[in-house]
């Protein structure tokens, strides 16, 4: 993701969940998959690391369909951002 948008990978501070979420927020193509893989694996993850959550089988198999679905359709698209949403992603560096 970081690099779809011209983040360096090597900059912490913003993770790809956050990315991810902040995308959907804003409706950036390709959001409906974007939401999709906040709803599957972001939340999911969340739910993990806080909540002792131990996924079911079909929690992983969404997961997992969410983010190849994604992946193939960031495959060879380009993001375009509006101005406003660059600055909002840059303002969390």
């Amino acid at each position: 993701m970081k690099d779809k948008v011209g983040i360096p990978t090597t900059i912490t501070k913003i993770n790809t969940s956050s990315i991810v979420e902040f995308f959907a927020k804003y409706k950036v193509e390709p959001y409906l998959y974007l939401k999709e893989v906040k709803k599957r694996v972001v939340e999911i993850d969340n739910k993990i690391k806080h909540q002792g959550y131990s996924p079911s089988k079909i929690d992983a198999i969404n997961g997992i369909k969410s983010m190849e679905e994604l992946i193939s359709k960031l495959r060879n698209k380009e993001i375009e951002l509006t101005e406003e949403v660059r600055n909002k992603i840059y303002k969390g560096l």
